[in-house]
């Protein structure tokens, strides 16, 4: 299944070089092989009342983020930012940065025209999100490439060539800081900690700090094109714009994202997005956010932090009497109406580790991930109320299929008869189509040579 988007629901129950991260060494584990689920981005909804003023998050300079000497005051208020709201925003990158984001947001609705990776979702609104999903897995090389298929390498001179000469420094970019930032938190919860791992494998491989769950965690990446055209119905006095996607908390540990950017059918960038984004406070109110228009990756923590890092965290009380734990960020998107214009945006979820054992309900990461997936039409199950803190509960938003004579294999779907079988071939050998490696073993929704 092509990244099927799931969220959890309350229930009412009261080769780019780029400079190196200096975080303390990890033990390296020789057998081990991380696992990574074929989903979307992973949510959970919840509800808040709107407010109209502007949210503007803490910046953190780029070059207190990569290095491993930032001062305590700075890390002081990065950590103030992500207890109190859970959001920061990093600025100040070199201008190669802001130049490879523009590049492939010029050329990405373009190549999502013509490339075979492309998948589209209809919204309740009416939205249609066009999106090319990637991953970057650990270690030299962890980067994978879009396959855009076969049909396309004829013509790879445009325009999905210009759209990956763009993104892949952009993403490595995006990876260095997202690694970065996270040894930046370890080493600011090293007071809280009272020392143990945060999280292990089955057989004793242990993850210590929260560089180290990041660090060998799924990264998963999306590039979303949002299109939604103007209606000649006028909204009645006291309406509101109907959300594009609901109010939600990322499962995921933390997200990494460019805010979304307009591009005009001119192929015009413009940074400052009408759309509506807003956050939840930990008051209740609701602010839309207002981002940089020019320089910006926001790092936005998910509910994860509340599964895997709050536990351990000692009860510290700070001034003002709030206890230092980092917070997950509610939020909703509203994707503004044009006949000129679409909403372009990338994200990159960062799951934990899917041989890591969830420290609540015994299984691994990557097996509950798996169970999700089984079970995604069955909204009862009780399989969705597991890997979410509280009382979340996860259901299914969306989910994308392969067309009739194809099936989902190693993030694309592949034709049968390109393959020399079919359903009914199978079947009369009492077997089923399923997607295999060369070995001849059964694709896990790992990040293996499938």
């Amino acid at each position: 299944r092509p990244y099927p988007l799931l969220t959890t629901k309350l229930i009412p129950d009261p080769s780019t070089q780029l400079p190196s991260i200096p975080p303390r060494p990890i033990k390296q584990s020789t057998n081990m092989k991380l696992l990574a689920a074929a989903l979307s981005l992973i949510t959970a909804s919840s509800a808040v009342a709107k407010d109209d003023d502007a949210f503007r998050p803490v910046r953190i300079r780029y070059e207190d983020v990569i290095s491993s000497s930032t001062d305590t005051n700075t890390l002081a208020s990065m950590m103030d930012a992500l207890s109190d709201v859970g959001m920061v925003s990093i600025t100040g990158f070199p201008s190669s940065f802001q130049e490879d984001r523009n590049r492939f947001q010029t050329s990405l609705g373009a190549c999502m025209g013509r490339s075979e990776a492309a998948r589209v979702h209809t919204f309740d609104d009416g939205t249609k999100r066009t999106t090319l999903a990637s991953h970057t897995v650990p270690g030299p090389g962890g980067i994978q490439k879009i396959a855009h298929g076969d049909s396309y390498a004829a013509t790879a001179e445009e325009p999905c060539a210009s759209f990956d000469e763009a993104a892949k420094p952009f993403r490595a970019r995006v990876d260095l800081v997202t690694r970065a930032f996270a040894a930046r938190v370890a080493d600011a919860i090293t007071e809280q900690s009272p020392g143990g791992s945060l999280l292990a494998t089955e057989d004793g491989y242990t993850f210590d700090t929260f560089h180290d769950v990041i660090d060998n965690g799924e990264h998963l990446e999306h590039f979303h094109e949002y299109e939604r055209e103007s209606t000649d119905v006028p909204l009645k006095a006291g309406d509101a714009q109907e959300e594009t996607v609901e109010w939600h908390t990322d499962q995921g540990l933390l997200l990494a994202f460019t805010p979304g950017a307009r591009v005009g059918k001119d192929g015009k960038v413009d940074q400052g997005s009408d759309d509506g984004f807003l956050i939840r406070l930990a008051d209740g109110t609701a602010k839309v956010v207002q981002f940089d228009a020019n320089d910006e990756l926001v790092i936005m923590l998910g509910d994860g932090v509340d599964q895997i890092v709050n536990p351990t965290l000692k009860e510290t009380v700070k001034e003002g009497g709030h206890q230092r734990r980092l917070r997950a960020v509610p939020h909703e998107l509203t994707v503004a109406a044009s006949d000129t214009s679409s909403r372009v945006w990338y994200g990159r979820m960062v799951l934990p580790p899917a041989q890591a054992v969830h420290p609540s309900h015994g299984k691994t990461f990557g097996h509950l991930r798996n169970l999700l997936i089984e079970n995604m039409e069955d909204e009862d199950s009780e399989v969705h109320a597991l890997g979410c803190s509280g009382t979340s509960h996860a259901r299914q938003l969306e989910e994308a299929q392969c067309e009739p004579g194809s099936e989902y294999c190693w993030h694309r779907c592949m034709y049968h008869a390109d393959h020399g079988v079919s359903v009914e071939s199978c079947a009369a050998e009492g077997l089923d189509v399923r997607c295999i490696n060369p070995r001849y073993q059964l694709y896990d929704n790992s990040h293996g040579d499938w």
